[in-house]
């Protein structure tokens, strides 16, 4: 099969804005694509954690430093023991067994995210709504630009968007010297 122009030319880094200009619609409907795909995902995953997840969470309380395990349902911040918005998720990870787990990072959304988030899972349980599909732009308008919060658990640690560098660098555990890295859920 012969291709219409020199590709590997195309996609050398020198080339490839080039490239990606002169076929920016082509580019646009690979991205819209890639991104409806990812968010179906995600809210598939969410919905349906039973086949794709864990359907529990630790939750640590950021007053108290407490961990209670609950339905990964719920949406953090959730309300902790002094009655505000202290509790979220806890994540943590082993280069062994999860019984010497080491919590790595919390995470939590931010308020419009958390709306965003109860406002889909109220579509998908309401009987009038159920067969609708979610509302994936409200979705992916509440994500955008910082709806999932990270920080260290470091007593007052800054939170930090997920996106952001500081965030990735909070989410990304260090690499295990023995073992291999692994996410520890609740059994």
């Amino acid at each position: 099969m012969i291709l219409p122009y020199n590709w590997k030319e195309k996609l050398k880094p020198s080339n490839l804005r080039n490239t990606i200009n002169e076929n920016s619609a082509v580019m646009s409907i690979i991205a819209a694509v890639v991104a409806i795909v990812a968010i179906a995902f995600i809210v598939r995953t969410m919905f349906h954690s039973t086949s794709y997840g864990p359907t529990t969470a630790y939750y640590y309380d950021t007053s108290d430093g407490s961990v209670q395990v609950l339905p990964r349902s719920k949406y953090p911040p959730l309300i902790g023991k002094t009655g505000k918005p202290t509790l979220v998720w806890a994540e943590y990870y082993s280069c062994s067994s999860c019984s010497d787990k080491t919590l790595a990072y919390l995470e939590k959304y931010s308020a419009q995210a958390k709306k965003a988030m109860e406002q889909l899972q109220a579509q998908q349980s309401n009987p009038k709504t159920k067969g609708e599909p979610p509302n994936f732009a409200m979705m992916q308008m509440a994500m955008q630009g910082g709806g999932i919060l990270v920080r260290s658990p470091k007593k007052g640690s800054k939170w930090y968007p997920l996106e952001s560098p500081q965030g990735m660098q909070i989410a990304t555990p260090p690499a295990c010297s023995t073992g291999q890295l692994k996410a520890c859920n609740p059994s």
